[in-house]
């Protein structure tokens, strides 16, 4: 009786997501997103004693979200072997698979969204939040809380302002919530990547930060230009999805 062996090298490459998700008070990650890749080979001998070899790819990433599927080419080199011992036949079988990295999901704009042309789309939403409950409904909107990177940009957003006027009566008519915060140390503030606001090169201030543990989450105001205040003052907020 014939004895089958079977060499399988799978080679593929995998490229972890994170997703950070900032509480009231810390940056968390969320599990990666999911990958699978199963390889199943089978080798018999047919009728006319030829030894052949099959394989079978199964290839699925899934983002959480229907609408984000993702299906790929999966590429299967095969090379089999047959070699006879002592009166015995040895098989063996080399498959070799190469899938794509594992890429984020698409993103689509949300509804109400504006593109902006060369930054990306934007959304200012006049339904008044605190400054976290802003944050999550830009995240699920596939989106997040504006970040300036440039006077380009800053002078770019100002048209979201134009088309609503003041509603609120006080100083907050000015003022929109921003994707920026010194949660983690006072006076230290950082972008909601965790990004200090020197290494994105935009800086504008209306006034220096407060200082004020109390005020510990940015806004942005019609002239570009950043402020602090306290997190649960209820304000307009804009969300940015980037090109």
């Amino acid at each position: 009786m014939s004895r089958l062996a079977a060499l399988c090298v799978l080679l593929f490459g995998v490229q972890a997501l994170w997703d950070g998700r900032l509480t009231a008070s810390e940056l968390k990650c969320n599990s990666p997103k999911s990958l699978s890749l199963k390889l199943s080979l089978t080798g018999r001998r047919n009728r006319t004693g030829h030894w052949t070899s099959q394989a079978q790819v199964e290839y699925k990433t899934s983002h959480g979200d229907p609408d984000n599927q993702e299906t790929a080419a999966v590429d299967v080199d095969i090379e089999q072997n047959v070699t006879k011992c002592q009166g015995d036949e040895i098989v063996q079988i080399v498959a070799t698979t190469i899938a794509p990295p594992f890429s984020p999901p698409i993103r689509r704009p949300g509804a109400d969204y504006e593109l902006i042309t060369e930054f990306g789309y934007y959304k200012l939403h006049t339904s008044i939040k605190n400054w976290l409950d802003a944050y999550d409904v830009c995240r699920q909107e596939n989106a997040h809380l504006l970040i300036i990177n440039s006077d380009k940009e800053a002078k770019a957003v100002q048209r979201l302002w134009i088309r609503h006027p003041k509603s609120l009566g006080d100083w907050r008519d000015g003022w929109s919530y921003a994707g920026i915060h010194d949660k983690f140390k006072e006076g230290n503030f950082v972008t909601i990547f965790n990004q200090p606001l020197s290494e994105i090169g935009y800086t504008k201030w209306s006034k220096e930060p407060s200082g004020t543990v109390s005020e510990n989450c940015g806004m942005i105001n019609f002239e570009g230009e950043y402020g602090d205040a306290p997190c649960n003052v209820l304000m307009t907020f804009i969300c940015e999805q980037e090109l």
